[in-house]
């Protein structure tokens, strides 16, 4: 997919990369750069935030040379007039758009009249920015300012709509195409924590690995084929009896229980409304003697050589 898009840009054709991450969506992204250095032009790098745009910023000046490349955020500018490569916030590159047809000064940009005219290319990373509710406009005003000769780059995550987004990015700038890649070079492992360790969430596949790539799993749903949950995890007499009072309460017609090592992912998310709803039920009288504590939790992960990790908390 990188050579593909990389493909589109060198025939200045917009391009909408959609691939999930680590997946080496960047290397587009500094192909792009490179096509507007060999063309005598000038790039800009735009990320969503003042950090990501100081590590790129970092990383170009030592695949560059520090002389050719300049940085452009709410804190920092740095090399901003000889530059050939500007790396900034998409913030700042919307605003320098909007100095350029007023000729005002915006973001302590002198002189923004013509300062897009030599850009032969643009990269809007973390594109998928544009889906979120309170900055997204950002980057929808972005692409329907940026003058047509602008090649635009954008690199998003796996997200639905991409194909929509496409279409649209070539109705208001101009010519766009579409890579899209699912293939996940470090794959999702899901695992579940109890007082007996932490296990795989689901069973292995029949191919012998411990977890599914996104690509294997893909084929799978295909094929009709479901990810069945580690029987393990469902030999607790406690979770057969939350599942099968959740089902009940949906069907009563039926009292039999799930079979115990047939019991897929699908149907669980198929009656997991149920299913919460009868564990908020249960709460005040459930056992919480097979629930973990995060230091068992972290000796879990470092004997596995799974640290450092992150916890999220939801309240």
């Amino acid at each position: 997919f990188q050579l593909e898009a990389i493909a589109h840009v060198a025939n200045a054709c917009s391009v909408v990369v959609s691939a999930p991450t680590g997946s080496g969506k960047t290397v587009v992204g500094e192909g792009a750069v490179l096509l507007a250095l060999a063309a005598g032009m000038r790039a800009f790098y735009t990320t969503p935030l003042k950090a990501l745009s100081n590590q790129k910023y970092a990383d170009f000046c030592t695949q560059l040379g520090a002389d050719n490349v300049g940085l452009l955020t709410g804190d920092a500018s740095v090399n901003r007039e000889r530059a050939r490569v500007i790396v900034m916030t998409t913030e700042i590159y919307r605003n320098m758009l909007y100095a350029a047809e007023s000729g005002d000064m915006v973001g302590g940009l002198l002189g923004a009249v013509g300062v897009v005219d030599d850009v032969y290319a643009v990269v809007l990373d973390e594109f998928h920015y544009m889906n979120d509710r309170d900055r997204g406009t950002v980057w929808e005003e972005a692409v329907i300012i940026s003058p047509p000769h602008i090649t635009l780059v954008a690199l998003s995550a796996t997200i639905a709509n991409t194909e929509d987004i496409t279409r649209w990015v070539d109705a208001v700038h101009g010519p766009a195409a579409l890579v899209q890649s699912d293939f996940r070079p470090v794959p999702l492992s899901f695992g579940f924590a109890r007082r007996r360790g932490l296990e795989p969430l689901f069973e292995p596949p029949k191919t012998g690995r411990s977890e599914p790539s996104r690509k294997a799993s893909s084929k799978r749903r295909k094929k009709g084929e479901r990810l069945r949950i580690n029987a393990r995890l469902l030999e607790e007499p406690t979770t057969l009896e939350l599942i099968s009072r959740a089902t009940r309460s949906r069907s009563r017609s039926s009292s039999k229980l799930p079979p115990r090592r047939g019991l897929s992912l699908s149907y669980v998310m198929d009656n997991v409304a149920d299913i919460l709803r009868v564990a908020r039920e249960s709460r005040s009288r459930a056992s919480y003697s097979e629930t973990p504590s995060f230091p068992f939790v972290v000796r879990c992960l470092r004997r596995k050589n799974l640290l450092p990790a992150i916890i999220f908390l939801f309240s």
